[in-house]
């Protein structure tokens, strides 16, 4: 399964955890940017990720880093905020 990740609070902790534990390790993880960031430097650990491929607030819907996402020929992004 190749996945990006999109998420925040807790519960996305959780799912991330649960998800890498099965074996599946996202290819990207988007995440909330500034007072809305609760849990995103603790996404940002589990998802043992390159900068390179954290996006955080809108920064997915640039030119650059859509097209980089485009190139990971994902199946899915998996929501969870």
């Amino acid at each position: 399964m190749r996945y990006a990740f999109a998420g925040d609070r807790q519960i996305s902790c959780e799912i991330l955890k649960f998800i890498i534990e099965k074996g599946y390790e996202p290819l990207a993880l988007l995440i909330s940017k500034g007072k809305n960031a609760s849990h995103s430097s603790e996404l940002n650990k589990i998802s043992g990720l390159a900068d390179e491929y954290i996006f955080e607030g809108n920064d997915f819907k640039n030119d650059e880093n859509f097209s980089k996402l485009k190139e990971l020929n994902l199946d899915y992004i998996i929501g969870i905020h």
